[in-house]
């Protein structure tokens, strides 16, 4: 019903729809979060190499300020090489960055990939659907969160900076360690406390995340009906289908009976009817069944004139070693022999007594 309330938990098969289309709780700033942390943990420890590194590029970029480049091109020249000459050093660090925020991704998402949220979707880039979702629940909850980060992240800022003033003042002619070692030990305060609260944020945006999703994937009582009846008749229909599929199986071997030499009975609970034909490897079973099967197999046996021999060892056996349509295995060939030869003799000692 249009108007009924969303009171219901969402079923796993919801659940896993929604998994399809992406829709699982998700926090951005895990990833951002797990990003500072870890280039504060590669600077903690791998701090002194790194350093050099900067500081050789930062000393070759002062000389060549010091020499004055005398044109445009000069100073362009010079900013292209001191960013060259930076670009190694900087792999490294992007590289964890980005590492650490595709495994926060897909620890969430515990490593699902919704191929259905990649796929080009028009309402993805049309302002209209744009707008509604800035406007919508979530997308209120976003703008909020965003103001609420540049203030969070803006104070921690300033109460990080605003002590260091004078000192970072005092690097004006400095080496270029000096400015490293400063600078340096500003940046590593502002990695540990900006990582350390986008964490605390993304612990609370999961949670919300979480809250919010189950929220939109709630059902109506109708809606829970509706999906049980589905799962009712989709099982009926596969047990229609299969009931159908050993009906046509049972069909074809019941007309291969009459092509049989010899029914092996237990002699009520096991038939099994065998043929053998000159130039197959062995006997080969073309019929197998237990009770009303059983039964059946040998009324047709009877109605075509097929001789019915009661061994129950060798029905069991048989019954339990093979298929419909399988070769009888080695170890039954001298006793399948002995039955199969019993039945050529009386097969000819009829004929020999019609013929007379």
């Amino acid at each position: 019903m249009a108007g009924e309330d969303r009171t219901e938990e969402p079923t796993s098969k919801r659940l896993s729809e929604a998994r399809k289309r992406g829709q699982i709780p998700f926090s951005k700033e895990a990833a951002v979060g797990l990003g500072f942390l870890g280039l504060f943990g590669l600077f903690s420890f791998g701090a002194g190499r790194l350093l050099e590194g900067y500081e050789g590029v930062l000393s070759r970029g002062l000389q060549s300020v010091d020499q004055g480049p005398d044109s445009v091109s000069g100073v362009m020249s010079l900013v292209s090489s001191f960013f060259i000459q930076s670009a190694p050093l900087l792999l490294i660090p992007a590289l964890a960055v980005g590492s650490l925020g595709i495994a926060a991704s897909l620890l969430q998402t515990r490593f699902n990939i919704a191929w259905e949220a990649i796929k080009p979707d028009i309402k993805k880039i049309n302002p209209l659907e744009g707008i509604k979702r800035l406007l919508g629940y979530r997308g209120l909850v976003e703008v909020f969160k965003e103001l609420f980060k540049i203030i969070v992240i803006g104070a921690i800022s300033y109460f990080v900076l605003w002590p260091q003033k004078d000192r970072l003042a005092r690097m004006i002619g400095a080496s270029a360690a000096e400015i490293l070692q400063t600078v340096g030990g500003i940046c590593m305060q502002l990695l540990l406390m900006i990582g350390l609260t986008y964490m605390v944020l993304a612990i609370a945006d999961y949670l919300f995340q979480r809250y919010s999703t189950n929220r939109e994937l709630k059902m109506t009582k109708e809606e829970v009906k509706q999906e049980m009846k589905q799962q009712d008749m989709s099982a009926e229909m596969k047990r229609a289908i299969k009931q159908r599929q050993m009906e046509a199986t049972r069909r074809r071997m019941m007309a291969q009976v009459p092509e049989a030499d010899v029914v092996i009975t237990n002699p009520t609970h096991y038939a099994v009817a065998l043929a053998y034909q000159s130039g197959e490897p062995a006997p080969k079973v073309i019929a197998s069944g237990v009770d009303l099967v059983a039964k059946d197999i040998r009324e047709k046996a009877k109605e075509a004139g097929v001789e019915i021999v009661e061994n129950p060892p060798l029905a069991r056996s048989l019954y339990s070693m093979c298929k419909p349509g399988d070769w009888i295995p080695a170890d039954l060939y001298v006793a399948v022999a002995e039955v199969l030869a019993f039945v050529y003799r009386r097969r000819e000692r009829k004929n020999v007594s019609h013929t007379v």
